[in-house]
């Protein structure tokens, strides 16, 4: 279930783990950050959205980095281009 709707009092499934702290070229190979159950969310779309557009708001203005795994395993920054 959804952790954020959850605390709304709604039901909703969670399709997406959401990291609490963003990952960041600094922060990528901590498992602290990119594994701890702490830093850890399952959300639905609508919520991990909404936690994004929030935090774009706050940074204000400057879009995330996305990142993707290469066909090696390897985390690497997407372009421009590939982001949705």
């Amino acid at each position: 279930m959804c952790e954020e709707c959850l605390k709304k009092g709604l039901y909703n499934p969670a399709v997406i783990v959401h990291h609490k702290t963003w990952l960041t070229p600094e922060n990528i190979n901590d498992p602290k950050i990119t594994l701890s159950f702490d830093n850890l969310e399952a959300v639905c779309m609508d919520c991990h959205e909404e936690i994004h557009h929030d935090g774009i708001e706050k940074a204000k203005g400057n879009m995330p980095k996305r990142y993707k795994v290469d066909a090696l395993g390897r985390v690497i920054v997407m372009d421009a281009a590939e982001t949705p």
